[in-house]
């Protein structure tokens, strides 16, 4: 939204998450359960799909639909880091609709600049401080719970069973339990 991503769609299948991705900023959000994510993404871009669909559940079932949400010539960007396989049509839904596909992968990224446009870690990491310091990037409703970190499989597995419920754990290293 930052660079201009608008409109921005909320997509996730609890609604409590959805209530805090509209918080945030997003212009629409949907629970694919409960509606036809394609026709309403279609809708709302006056038929043209989604210019940047970013795929960030790890579920390599989504990348299908991740497709179809995108425009011709759009941008689908898996960032979740999928494990695992799924059925695609390239021709159908990549190729033929000129689709660019790009793989967000941290190990991916260069050590130091080697490439304008191209950021290091630390970089991005200044560029979020900045804005979240400057209150454009709003994080405080993200987290959840703060634990020590010596509880951190307490705090992983509490991600994992609670889905609903728990969005963001900090682990703070100046709490000891």
């Amino acid at each position: 939204m930052l660079n201009g991503g608008l409109p921005v769609v909320g997509v996730d299948l609890f609604d409590s998450r959805l209530k805090i991705s509209m918080e945030n900023g997003a212009d629409y959000a949907f629970n694919p359960s409960k509606v036809d994510l394609e026709k309403e993404v279609k809708e709302i871009t006056d038929g043209k799909g989604a210019n940047v669909v970013i795929e960030a559940t790890g579920n390599p079932q989504a990348i299908p639909l991740a497709l179809k949400l995108a425009s011709e010539y759009g941008r689908v960007i898996i960032l979740g880091s999928p494990r695992g396989t799924c059925k695609v049509n390239f021709y159908q839904e990549v190729h033929r609709r000129g689709i660019h596909i790009i793989g967000a992968h941290n190990r991916t990224r260069p050590k130091f600049e080697s490439h304008h446009g191209w950021w290091t870690q630390q970089e991005d990491d200044s560029l979020i401080l900045k804005l979240i310091s400057k209150g454009l990037l709003k994080v405080k409703n993200l987290i959840t719970l703060k634990m020590s970190f010596q509880e951190a499989r307490n705090a992983y597995m509490r991600l994992i069973e609670d889905k609903e419920s728990i969005l963001g754990i900090i682990l703070d290293w100046s709490l000891s339990s």
